[in-house]
């Protein structure tokens, strides 16, 4: 039985359906049957999805006393969406997340049988030694090396085992009585100076004299997995998925090539055992023997059976893979409508009631179609409306500007004389604890629609919104959200053509003017700004990029690949 309570802390729907319901027992007190869904197992993650051929739904954890699964059967039920696998081919996911080096293969057969001295950084051994552990085993340990012999070393050679061993040991002892490998190996740390005391900076692996071993490294795999893929396995299963499901997916039979890598990491013979083996949670929950002894036997040789580095290496990057990497929880200060920021074309400053009048002749009846307020009557009105924005926790930002200069064919504008407000824009939903905000009241008069200017109070807002305007937010914000009607295409088209990333739709998300609104969600982050989108929008609004008449010479989008394709290519 297998225990998917979550590790998350907080609580995660547990999900039946039709097909897994014949492999699977559930013992759920206080549950409710709701809403179809299915759940879909990756490599990486858990995903619950709508589908409508799924009928069953538990409650929540915190609603449950135990949520087992049996396995019987289970594998070829839990059929894998593969396709985000496939998004990287060549690239085995996990190994990728573990940071395991590309050359393991030469290295682990370095490890089988130095030939000659090998000295190697601290750093190097300790990412390296986890997937060559199952070749040697600690038997003598000195002030100044560490002394290993073959596994296939067995001590009691020619005498009889009186007590009754399983299976698995069995095999163990006639493959060791059939070869009694004699190889030995030294591990000595390399010092800074002669001093035990002094840092260790590489160590020197080398093999005993006259002994070499009488097998080759394929006859001693199927014994023994390395602590590295022990390590990656059992952890998958305590991130809730099911051993079958950890096996296949640390295969990667769709993709050959990052199958051979991990048979290069030494998972050529993992087993659906083996898997269940490795899990400190499976042996919790399966094993009566195990949870009353403690600590799982394999974690515990393997952590002490490795070298004088310490403990083993076992890959912790996918504590990141799993859950996310860690970062720091400090908030970002509100933004604050007591700031001036002054672009080529246009001023944002902080709403005040000098420009609301302006605001109100510039702005027609189109603005209002598809917001969550009507065209206002009077001037008064107006201003009523701009207080409950206000009210509801938006910082509002006036857009000054003066209209005979707007264009880049034109003079430069003094920021001096700009000193009509043709529009606002503001932050709204805004998330300290979690650095996020969202962009809106766009609200753009004639005069402003479709010009640079309009680009640029964006591109000011976004400057402002990531840290790098002046009296900049400290930390900045990590991600910044455009929210707008799904029938409003003529946002949708703005919101890509800035850059923001389309996330989904929210159905039905809100009643607005007696109507029922769809809403869909674009977003940038915070390393899209920084990586290609800035710099998108600062080449599309130099003056060069435009002609005598002031049209574009070359699209926003078209930079924005640009950058986008330089900004890989670094990164690779």
């Amino acid at each position: 039985m297998y225990d998917s309570k979550s590790r998350y802390g907080g609580p995660r729907d547990g999900v039946i359906t039709p097909g897994i319901l014949q492999g699977c027992v559930a013992k759920v007190s206080r549950t409710s049957l709701i809403c179809p869904v299915e759940c879909r197992v990756t490599s990486v993650s858990i995903n619950i999805i709508p589908h409508p051929q799924a009928i069953f739904r538990v409650a929540p954890p915190s609603a449950m006393n135990h949520f087992h699964w049996c396995f019987d059967g289970l594998e070829e039920d839990l059929k894998a969406d593969s396709e985000r696998l496939r998004a990287e081919p060549g690239v085995h996911p996990i190994l990728k997340a573990a940071r395991t080096p590309t050359d393991i293969a030469h290295w682990r057969r370095v490890f089988f049988y130095p030939k000659d001295d090998v000295i190697i950084p601290v750093h190097e051994y300790q990412q390296i030694w986890p997937y060559c552990d199952n070749y040697w085993t600690l038997y003598r340990e000195e002030q100044k090396s560490v002394h290993f012999r073959c596994r296939l070393f067995r001590s009691n050679s020619g005498k009889s085992v009186k007590r009754p061993e399983p299976e698995k040991q069995r095999q163990k002892l006639s493959t060791r009585t059939i070869f009694n490998c004699p190889s030995k190996i030294v591990v000595t740390p390399v010092r800074t100076d002669d001093s035990l005391s002094s840092e260790i900076v590489a160590y020197r692996v080398q093999v005993s004299r006259g002994t070499e071993h009488n097998h080759t490294a394929e006859e001693m795999e199927p014994l023994k997995m390395n602590s590295a893929i022990m390590g990656m396995a059992g952890r998958l299963v305590d991130y809730d998925i099911p051993p079958p499901v950890v096996r296949r997916r640390l295969l990667c039979e769709h993709d050959p090539v990052a199958q051979q890598q991990f048979f290069d990491a030494g998972g050529k013979w993992l087993t659906l055992q083996t898997v269940k083996n490795a899990s400190r949670q499976w042996h919790k929950v399966c094993s009566a023997s195990d949870a009353q002894g403690g600590e799982n036997s394999i974690f515990r040789t393997r952590r002490n059976n490795i070298s004088p580095t310490g403990p083993s290496t076992t890959p912790q990057d996918l504590d990141d893979f799993f859950l996310g990497p860690r970062i720091s929880t400090t908030p970002s200060p509100r933004p604050s409508e007591q700031i001036q920021i002054v672009g080529k074309y246009v001023t944002l400053r902080g709403l005040s009631d000098d420009d609301v009048p302006s605001l109100w002749r510039n702005l027609d009846s189109h603005v209002y179609q598809y917001l969550p307020m009507l065209r206002q009557n009077n001037l008064d009105d107006f201003r009523i409306v701009l207080q409950g924005l206000r009210d509801r926790g938006m910082v509002l930002f006036a857009i000054k500007a003066d209209p005979n200069h707007m264009s880049p064919a034109g003079p430069p504008s003094d920021p001096a004389a700009r000193m009509e407000t043709i529009g606002t824009v503001a932050f709204l939903d805004i998330q300290p604890e979690h650095r996020a905000l969202e962009v809106g009241a766009v609200l753009y008069g004639p005069t402003l629609r479709r010009t640079p200017a309009a680009t640029e109070a964006q591109y000011l807002l976004l400057l402002y919104a990531f840290g790098q305007a002046p009296a900049p937010l400290s930390p900045p914000y990590r991600r910044v959200v455009w929210k707008c009607n799904q029938r409003n295409a003529a946002s949708r088209r703005a919101a890509e053509r800035l850059g923001f990333t389309f996330e989904g739709t929210f159905r039905k998300h809100m009643i607005m003017c007696e109507r029922s609104r769809d809403s869909e969600f674009f977003s940038i982050l915070d390393d899209e700004w920084t990586g290609f989108v800035r710099a998108s929008l600062e080449m599309w609004l130099d003056a060069e990029n435009f002609d005598a008449d002031g049209k574009q010479i070359r699209n926003l989008e078209s930079f924005r690949e640009l950058c986008k394709s330089a900004s890989n290519s670094m990164s690779n």
